[in-house]
């Protein structure tokens, strides 16, 4: 949103005309006649402006430079029919004339060698190129107080044959507001969330997550919400230079939410410090996190974006990097946030995950018969989670006999069937040890099966692998609870 920091609007000539296919800054009119054939306005956006001639043989050119954050508009206005020195002292009349002071001025051979000077007007442009338009070259920086910080103002100004280009940059220097992304911590105290936000329910196809709307203005282009679901989100950076990247992983599962958010005329900067004041603000602690070039070269950039989009891609929008991951103890287990902001030209994009870790509920596990016979059928093998041991322990406890009475009824049901019984346990203590208890563990159940059903000892098998055939991950409470179960898997003979 542009605004007036002076009171009055400078015209470069007496006579101002505006024309309608893109805004002029409020404070700083075109040049009569001219049209824009590039435009930007980004808020609170960190600019580089440079502040002498350019020296150096060649790219990086060593310079002075103003490195200023703040409101930025970038025009680049072209005209025909009229000199570089006419626009130049237009434009310096109209900017001395409304109480400006000069940072830096150059003329002519002044602003260096023609690819200098190409490339000192690359450096204000909106396209980061002035193409032909670097012959006759003048350049001015100039500034101002006003009431919320200084005003900033880049004028390249190039010609080629007889047409004429001004690279414009002005910058107004504000303090930053990072108030504007609200989380709603007390939703985390609240009722399990998958309840709140179910994929199906159309009437929620285009919702925020309760616990973090979006940034204000933005637009949601996808959204995908799964019921505990397992996923792994980097927390290092991308090391190799091809892929496959390496880097370190939190492997989680919760039920997962997942966002993608686009929107025009703001920063990356301005985005991730509002993000983060928010998870700040909210009690999250950040476990990872990485800005601009830490986040690695564009290539790294863009692949680390990808791995939290739910697209797999984040497109053109990953420069101007900003990454991070917080996570916050909870009412029903960790919460973990991660955030990819990433822009192109004056658009940005937000990529979102949002991992509710909790203990898987048992009531959502349904056994009886005619399911443990079609995972059979489907899958090979069937997951058991109602088969109960105390910790450390190889004795089945009685709340497991809704379990043994529906394994016993398939065998009864399928004569013909032979079953491996396998025991799992998680990764906590020493490997050996894990192997012998969930061996003891199979075979404890298959003693019951046969003393307390009826079942011929032949039909059954029991096996013990320990840790190495895990469901989720053993870095969570949740994870390991998937982990210790009992399978049943179809034998052939």
């Amino acid at each position: 949103m542009f605004r007036r920091v002076t009171a009055a609007f400078i015209s470069v000539l007496s006579v101002a005309s505006v024309y309608a296919d893109e805004p002029d800054h409020p404070l700083l009119s075109r040049y009569p006649g001219a049209s824009v054939s590039a435009y930007m306005q980004i808020d609170y956006a960190p600019f580089t402006i440079p502040a002498s001639k350019l020296s150096g043989e060649g790219e990086p050119y060593e310079y002075q430079k103003l490195s200023l954050k703040g409101d930025l508009t970038q025009h680049f206005y072209s005209l025909e029919n009229v000199s570089t020195l006419k626009v130049y002292k237009n434009y310096q009349a109209a900017l001395e004339k409304s109480g400006f002071k000069s940072v830096y001025q150059c003329e002519l051979e002044q602003c260096g060698s023609a690819t200098q000077a190409a490339e000192l007007g690359a450096l204000v442009s909106p396209g980061d190129s002035v193409y032909n338009y670097y012959r006759n070259p003048y350049y001015m920086v100039y500034e101002k107080g006003a009431q919320k910080g200084k005003v900033n103002v880049a004028l390249f100004i190039g010609g080629y044959d007889d047409e004429v280009a001004v690279q414009q940059v002005i910058l107004e220097e504000e303090p930053l507001q990072s108030d504007l992304v609200k989380m709603d911590v007390e939703y985390l105290g609240a009722q399990p969330p998958a309840t709140l936000m179910k994929a199906s329910d159309p009437d929620t196809a285009k919702e925020d997550h309760p616990l973090l709307p979006r940034y204000p203005g933005a637009d949601l282009r996808q959204r995908k919400v799964v019921d505990y679901e397992r996923i792994s989100i980097p927390v290092s950076a991308l090391s190799g230079d091809d892929k496959p990247y390496q880097f370190e992983t939190l492997d989680l599962v919760g039920d997962l939410s997942r966002h993608y958010y686009e929107l025009e005329n703001v920063s990356t900067l301005k985005l991730y410090e509002n993000y983060k004041a928010a998870l700040s603000k909210g009690g999250f602690a950040t476990v990872y996190s990485c800005e601009l070039q830490q986040c690695g070269d564009e290539y790294k950039s863009s692949h680390l974006g990808g791995l939290i989009s739910l697209t797999e891609s984040v497109y053109n929008y990953y420069r101007k990097p900003y990454f991070i991951v917080a996570s916050k103890d909870a009412a029903k287990g960790k919460v973990y946030v991660a955030l990819f902001i990433g822009g192109y030209e004056d658009e940005t994009a937000v990529q979102q995950i949002i991992l509710e870790s909790e203990a898987l509920e048992d009531d959502l596990i349904t056994v009886d018969v005619d399911s443990l016979s079609r995972d059979i059928d489907e899958t090979g093998k069937a997951l058991l989670y109602g088969v109960f041991f105390d910790t450390d322990k190889a004795v089945v406890k009685d709340e497991s006999k809704p379990t043994l009475e529906a394994i016993a009824g398939l065998l009864k049901k399928r004569p013909e069937l032979l079953l491996y019984v396998t025991g799992h346990t998680d990764d906590t203590g020493a490997f050996q040890h894990n192997i012998e208890l969930s061996s003891a563990r199979a075979k404890a159940v298959v003693e019951r099966l046969i003393k307390d059903y009826g079942v011929a000892q032949a039909r059954l098998t029991p096996y013990g692998v320990g840790p190495v055939a895990p469901e989720a991950d053993n870095l969570s409470d949740a994870g390991k609870k998937r982990n210790r179960r009992v399978e049943l898997i179809r034998r052939l003979q």
